[in-house]
């Protein structure tokens, strides 16, 4: 991503990693609650075992769960559930939040990496 176009865009730090979200999509933010989670799904099957495979999955929500992140910046606020925080903090991850091909919101850049028993979720002032 070259700095003319990052230069409208707004970069929210989550731990050591960051969400950056496209200009277009910062309106839309303004108006929504997006709740970023992940979600894990039954994938192929090969010798009567299946993998499972991990899916981020962005959603516009009426209430916000109790135990979800915030992260805000300019008046702007992103809520995501503890493995996203966790995997953006722990890959020290650039994610890009963009409107996709059919408008949607989505991601881009995110890799899951799986929670250890010493959780982020614990220190929020990890997360601006």
């Amino acid at each position: 991503m070259d700095g003319e176009y990052l230069k409208n865009n707004l970069t929210i730090n989550v731990g050591n990693g960051k969400i950056v979200i496209e200009e277009n999509v910062i309106p839309y933010l303004s108006n929504n609650h997006i709740f970023i989670t992940v979600r894990k799904e039954k994938g192929p099957c090969v010798d009567q075992s299946c993998q499972i495979i991990t899916k981020v999955n962005v959603q516009n929500v009426d209430k916000i769960p109790e135990d979800a992140i915030r992260v805000e910046k300019n008046g702007i606020s992103l809520f995501l559930n503890t493995e996203v925080a966790n995997s953006i903090d722990r890959g020290r991850e650039n994610v890009l939040l963009k409107k996709t091909l059919a408008g949607k919101i989505g991601i881009r850049g995110f890799t899951y990496i799986a929670e250890n028993p010493q959780s982020l979720s614990n220190h929020h002032s990890n997360f601006s």
